[in-house]
């Protein structure tokens, strides 16, 4: 699994280089809290809600994908201008129909 999200992931780096558009790597941070692990970040497979399985939960957003993104946009640790802002893709769930918009506040 991870072999596959190490290739999904230098091609959507491509992608996004060839398009002019940054790409924000959150594999490193996520070493550790794989599925099975003993502090995991990463949905388990759920047949029923299938759109959630492999995803981020509320602690690999707040201490993976956040920290990154926000470093990425040159917010820092403390936010945004001012060390007020904030990064969110709408809740911190996958099943958000904000998933992907990334807000910057």
């Amino acid at each position: 699994m991870n072999a596959a999200a190490d290739k999904l992931a230098v091609a959507i780096q491509g992608a996004a280089g060839g398009a002019g558009i940054r790409f924000s790597d959150v594999r490193t941070p996520f070493v550790g809290h794989e599925v099975c692990s003993g502090a995991q970040w990463v949905n388990n497979a759920d047949i029923l809600a299938q759109y959630n399985s492999f995803h981020p939960n509320a602690a690999g957003y707040s201490g993976g994908y956040q920290p990154v993104v926000k470093a990425s946009l040159g917010l820092g640790s403390g936010g945004g201008k001012g060390g007020k802002g904030k990064v969110t893709t709408g809740t911190v769930t996958s099943t958000d129909t904000q998933r992907g918009k990334v807000n910057v506040g």
